[in-house]
């Protein structure tokens, strides 16, 4: 398969998730800046959500002074580390501080998330799928797309997460092969989506973001067992008005995804890295 054919590909993906509109042509100097963190990533959840703020540089070093003065005394912020049985009156106060501050710095929510059961129900069938996608990186896309979507296409967005060796070579592999896709590129042929991996910890930036895909996650829990728990209550405040941009990944575009991925990998001869190389290798074996 050569490149123009992958591409098509591609093209078919985004004739699914949407294609990018133009709203206007005033240009940013600096791209927007995008920083996130997932929920629920493990293969047996029923949800993964990977969740972030979207703003200006300008905004976010508001957000930096803000967010110094509501932890306190804390030095960062991690939802899996409070201690939400022993403590529960005061995080209930940290989350009430920190959740609006985001909105305050008018700070916009996005998010994708995609469905455990879409995810396992194409991973049982080639098991050698799990080995190159895990549900963040499948629920990434939608979050990327319509943020996309949102803005001009003018303006160009940097999205932080955590590095994940897993997924890295594959979404340098995805990224690299959209340059000649409308959405993913300005009118004067620069790349509007710009994927940076970091290390964990390594901007409180990213505080927010857990917060926030992790409420999510809770709130979502709580509709399906028809309940409010005292989790989803403490941290109501980060989603504000309950207005983001952002979708859940259908069944038919994860497998379009998949497919996608896979037939660019061998059109352009990826060589994996050998960890990855070996669990295809068992996931064949069936060791």
């Amino acid at each position: 398969m050569n490149l123009a054919s992958s591409q098509g590909l591609w093209r078919g993906l985004f004739g699914i998730l949407g294609t990018g509109r133009n709203i206007g042509w005033l240009a940013v100097v600096e791209p927007y800046k995008a920083y996130l963190d997932e929920t629920n990533i493990h293969d047996n959840a029923q949800w993964c959500f990977v969740a972030g703020h979207l703003g200006t540089e300008k905004q976010w070093e508001e957000f930096d002074g803000k967010w110094r003065q509501g932890l306190g005394r804390r030095k960062s912020l991690h939802m899996h580390d409070l201690q939400w049985r022993s403590k529960p009156d005061r995080i209930t106060r940290l989350l009430g501080r920190l959740g609006p501050i985001p909105d305050s710095c008018k700070l916009e929510r996005i998010f994708g998330s995609a469905k455990g059961k879409h995810y396992l129900d194409i991973v049982s069938q080639r098991p050698e799928l799990g080995a190159l996608f895990d549900p963040f990186t499948l629920a990434l896309w939608p979050c990327v797309i319509e943020t996309l979507r949102h803005l001009p296409r003018t303006e160009r967005v940097i999205f932080t997460f955590e590095h994940n060796t897993k997924y890295s070579p594959l979404l340098a592999l995805i990224e690299n092969s959209l340059a000649s896709e409308e959405i993913f590129t300005t009118p004067n042929g620069e790349q509007r989506a710009i994927l940076v991996p970091i290390q964990k910890g390594m901007t409180p930036r990213t505080e927010p973001a857990d917060y926030l895909a992790f409420e999510m996650g809770q709130t979502q829990i709580d509709h399906e067992l028809k309940r409010k728990s005292f989790k989803a209550k403490a941290g109501a405040s980060i989603l504000g008005n309950h207005w983001m941009i952002g979708k859940q990944i259908s069944r038919d575009q994860i497998r379009a995804i998949c497919a996608t991925t896979l037939a660019l990998a061998h059109a352009q001869n990826v060589q994996m890295n050998k960890d990855i190389k070996e669990i295809i290798k068992m996931s064949k074996t069936g060791r």
